[in-house]
């Protein structure tokens, strides 16, 4: 089902709490500020401890809109990169993060939901804490995939099927052409359009304005090596057509017409150096990489890291991607 994607106009603030999550358990309702104050003022806390956790957003530099902290647990929940248990009752003895309060201190006792990290949590949070320049690039290409294949509206995916939004069309405009979302949700998805760096700053005409395909291209390019490690890794391997109807089923539907996701899988296929990716021929006549007829069958045999092989990539080859571009 489509979801409206949560009210996170800064994808910088998920890192911080990505991080956070993996050290604390942290009751994300009860800290947030509509229930902070009305716990205040119902006597369920006591003024130190709300001026405590006053103080913790402060040093952490958290917003006080009200919702904020919803909004981002909702978008983490989203992407696959936390799940929400309760606490028990053992939880509610821990401290809070840096605080002397405990988890108690906050709820007044009551049940309420936490967050953990899941394996994509985990394995985003190693990124963050590594801080290099091949971290940062994973990190932002991790994120860019999960939310192409979430189920929040597939903005991206509409666009990125105009080939005018890399020439002529504005995505600003293309934005209000898909008629698929509401005005909030269009300017979030500008907002974080330009936190992946998706525009052509070089180009001649609508420089800024409209998406570069080099960068689309290595987007997708990433997206379907991360989609090949979660969803494809086996022993038998899976035919090229499936792969290709599949990815494009895992990203929302984006159109295998407009992008070529042949080309993708066999620029995978090559530059991998067989090493995490065997080509296999198949006995009845069926689709093949374009220029290896005789591989019909791709077999993931193991994680394909997109670094270093992945990094320096020809421009013909990234441009091949957009089959109407």
């Amino acid at each position: 089902m489509i979801t409206t994607a949560p009210l996170v106009d800064n994808l910088e603030d998920l890192s911080k709490f990505i991080d956070l999550i993996s050290l604390y358990k942290i009751p994300y309702s009860f800290i947030d500020k509509k229930q902070l104050e009305e716990n205040k003022e119902d006597g369920n806390i006591s003024e130190n401890v709300y001026q405590k956790i006053i103080n913790w957003k402060d040093e952490n530099k958290i917003p006080t809109r009200a919702g904020y902290l919803s909004d981002i647990f909702a978008l983490l929940e989203r992407l696959g990169i936390i799940t929400k248990p309760k606490l028990d009752e053992d939880d509610l003895n821990q401290l809070f993060c840096e605080t002397d309060l405990t988890l108690k201190d906050i709820t007044n006792g009551k049940t309420s939901v936490t967050a953990s990290l899941t394996g994509i949590g985990y394995d985003l949070n190693s990124l963050i804490l590594n801080d290099s320049d091949e971290s940062r690039i994973e990190y932002k290409s991790k994120l860019f995939w999960l939310i192409l294949r979430s189920e929040m509206n597939p903005v991206w995916q509409r666009l990125i099927e105009k080939k005018e939004i890399f020439s002529t069309l504005p995505v600003s405009a293309a934005i209000k052409e898909i008629g698929l979302i509401d005005k909030h949700t269009g300017n979030r998805f500008l907002k974080w359009s330009k936190y992946f760096d998706l525009f052509d700053f070089g180009s001649i005409i609508n420089a800024g304005e409209i998406f570069e395909k080099k960068k689309i291209a290595l987007k997708l390019l990433y997206s379907t090596i991360f989609e090949l490690n979660l969803s494809f890794i086996s022993k038998e391997g899976y035919y090229v057509e499936e792969l290709v109807n599949e990815i494009s089923k895992k990203f929302q539907d984006l159109s295998n017409v407009s992008i070529n996701f042949l080309n993708i899988l066999e620029t995978i296929f090559e530059m991998d150096g067989k090493e995490n990716v065997e080509g296999r021929p198949m006995s009845k006549v069926t689709i093949t990489l374009p220029n290896h007829p005789k591989v019909s069958i791709l077999k993931i045999k193991s994680k394909i890291s997109i670094f270093p092989k992945f990094r320096d990539i020809p421009n013909e080859t990234l441009l091949s991607f957009g089959s109407e571009w």
